[in-house]
């Protein structure tokens, strides 16, 4: 990947630039502004920040369920 503007990125995943800069700026990153370039490296921090913070979701025993109902 070559380095590309926040902006650029934000359209890219599908979330505002002002969300992605939230983000950078909660991640530590130095990006300030929606034209400022964001490498690779930024992408990286941000991506092993996003993950620390948001474990993925795991279904519960009680979610998983045992019976399937199917409605007409």
């Amino acid at each position: 990947m070559r380095d590309s503007s926040v902006q650029a990125c934000a359209e890219a995943v599908g979330v505002s630039a002002e969300v992605l800069l939230q983000n950078l700026m909660a991640a530590g990153l130095p990006q300030r502004r929606a034209d400022e370039c964001f490498s690779d490296q930024d992408k990286k921090v941000l991506l092993d920040f996003l993950r620390s913070t948001h474990p993925p979701a795991r279904a519960s025993e009680e979610d998983r369920g045992s019976e399937i109902e199917i409605f007409y």
